[in-house]
């Protein structure tokens, strides 16, 4: 795999919200294998603020900042995720 791509690559949004990160991956030379055998890993900087799964749902839990990283096959993306309280304007 040479390049991934998380949709959307940033997010605002409220507490208590969940939001499904999709991606998408350019992947050339060598064989490839099975896409349904890729496994990605997802990682959350703050998972205080927003936890993610191994599907890459993401679940806003309290406002503050967090960045979700998905890795696979040696490449890396990024989603920057904004929780703001209710009482603010987005």
């Amino acid at each position: 795999m040479t390049s991934l791509e998380l949709y959307p690559s940033s997010v605002e949004t409220t507490p208590l919200d969940t939001i499904q990160i999709s991606f998408a991956m350019e992947y050339i030379g060598g064989d490839f294998k099975d896409p349904n055998l890729i496994s990605p890993v997802w990682e959350s900087s703050n998972p205080d603020v927003v936890k993610v799964d191994d599907m890459g749902k993401i679940y806003t839990l309290t406002p503050g900042n967090a960045d979700i990283t998905m890795s696979c096959g040696g490449a890396s993306a990024m989603c920057k995720v904004t929780v703001v309280s209710d009482n603010e304007p987005r």
